[in-house]
């Protein structure tokens, strides 16, 4: 299995969903032209389940894992 089969899953946990990432969409259509396979997974603050949410990255067998958020306004 090359590097490129396996995704870089990106991970945006933030209070609300009506922000786009879009700093994070750029990356992945950057990714994606250099034929790297990326995943945008969101999540919200209140609704947070840890092991679920590390259960489903795993899940992929991910290259990297990164992780943005805002912590306040």
């Amino acid at each position: 299995m090359s590097q490129n089969n396996r995704p870089i899953v990106f991970v945006k946990i933030e209070q609300s969903m009506i922000n786009h990432p879009l700093s994070l969409l750029f990356l992945v259509n950057f990714l994606r032209k250099n034929n790297y396979r990326s995943v945008v997974m969101f999540d919200q603050t209140d609704t947070l389940e840890p092991e679920v949410l590390a259960s489903n990255i795993l899940a992929q067998n991910p290259l990297f894992i990164g992780v943005s958020c805002i912590t306040g306004r």
